[in-house]
């Protein structure tokens, strides 16, 4: 006979009966058994729960409670308990009474003269964390009649269009150096920076920089040391960056390409101009340029933040007679994109350019004039004929379009 192997999981762990056998144990290597009691284990079950949002939705989240908690304090006479805890999952009583809170809680956002988008997301935060904090669901999915339809109401009584907002383009960028003329000092060497690897990186302000001077973390924002000037065939600097909307990665795990280019619209000039000013300044008064500081720093701005992109866009939009109320921090990467796009760059390159997770870049990608005529030009001269012409009996099968995934 062969080796003896050991008994299947299901052998182990339960009888021959089927029923769970806690007297037979596992074969193998031994592992460590908790002793937490059960009030410790929802405890930490709360806390996991709750670090699957990133800390910018912990923001909103409290923003949120502290508002149904007003909510609640306000009415706390007319409905002495706001919530109801089911009994068994399938309360409906209960759920139905939840369901109404949330409207009401609703529905005093709304009069309060919030926008429909931010009455659905506080709604929708405040009964998740409420749900994570007691354990059991407020309203499940299959007994919300109410709350979807008034929500859906909210948004068709304040729709609003989507704000005008412009990309820093490259054409903008040579527009802007005629005006300015050759940059000279650290100072305008890293304003020309910040809106070149802004632009040609795809970012976003804080993808890069922080929020505020006091909040720079090397491991988080761009420093000196994490660019990387690449020689060869095709010369470009390769700057790691950690992007705003993927905190989960924890690093800079992933990289922004930058060619050599024409000297004016390309990072690549830009950046190696500004260090080699800022190690000027710095030789001057005695010191030496560090890896682990800010890349974007000047004596005049100190340390570039989210805030400094977005005052630098409006001024260079102002300085090429634009208006300055359409361009934000976000305007490099809707110009890149569209840049990226008029060159019929591939979609799956634009999105991982862009770093994005989805095909979220068609957002950001704004029709090009020269484009759009160019394709409907050839389309008008179109021959070919489709399959579901040329077969009499054949339907082609209806294919619908990817949904836009949130990030």
């Amino acid at each position: 006979m062969g080796r003896r192997t050991a008994l299947p999981t299901e052998r182990v762990l339960f009888g021959e009966d089927g029923r769970y056998n806690p007297g037979k144990k596992r074969r193998g290597r031994k592992r460590k058994v908790s002793v937490k009691a059960l009030h410790e284990l929802r405890v930490l079950a709360r806390e996991l729960m709750g670090k699957g949002w990133a800390s910018s939705t912990h923001r909103v989240i409290d923003t949120a409670r502290r508002a149904l908690a007003e909510f609640a304090e306000m009415h706390a006479e007319e409905r002495p308990e706001l919530f109801l805890e089911p009994l068994f999952y399938g309360d409906l009583q209960a759920a139905l009474h939840n369901e109404e809170t949330f409207c009401l809680f609703a529905a005093w956002l709304f009069d309060a003269g919030l926008a429909a988008a931010t009455v659905s997301t506080y709604v929708s935060m405040a009964k998740s964390s409420v749900t994570v904090d007691l354990g059991f669901v407020l309203t499940p999915k299959e007994t919300e009649v109410r709350l979807p339809k008034l929500l859906k109401a909210m948004r068709k009584m304040r729709q609003r269009v989507r704000k005008r907002r412009l990309g820093w383009r490259a054409a903008y960028q040579r527009k802007l150096r005629e005006y300015l003329g050759p940059v000279e000092g650290v100072d305008e060497a890293t304003q020309d920076a910040l809106l070149n690897t802004s632009r040609q990186g795809l970012l976003r302000g804080a993808d890069f920089l922080p929020l505020k001077p006091a909040e720079f973390e090397p491991l988080r924002h761009a420093c000196v040391g994490d660019m990387e000037q690449v020689e060869g065939p095709r010369p470009h600097l390769r700057i790691a960056v950690q992007p705003a909307k993927k905190a989960e990665q924890r690093g800079k795990s992933e990289f922004l390409l930058l060619p050599r280019g024409d000297g004016v619209t390309d990072a690549y000039a830009s950046v190696l101009r500004m260090l080699e000013e800022r190690r000027k300044w710095a030789r001057a008064k005695g010191e030496e340029l560090g890896d682990d500081e800010p890349l974007f720093w000047s004596p005049a701005m100190g340390v570039c933040t989210a805030g400094t992109l977005n005052s630098l866009f409006k001024s260079a939009a102002a300085a090429i007679g634009k208006s300055v109320v359409d361009f934000s921090s976000h305007s490099g990467r809707i110009g890149g994109c569209t840049d990226l796009f008029s060159t019929d760059c591939p979609a799956v390159l634009l999105q991982m350019q862009g770093r994005w997770d989805s095909d979220l870049w068609a957002i950001y990608a704004r029709t090009c004039v020269g484009q759009a005529l160019e394709v409907a030009a050839k389309a008008a001269m179109a021959t070919d004929e489709d399959l579901e012409a040329l077969l009499g009996t054949h339907v082609q099968p209806a294919r619908p379009a990817p949904a836009f995934r949130r990030r």
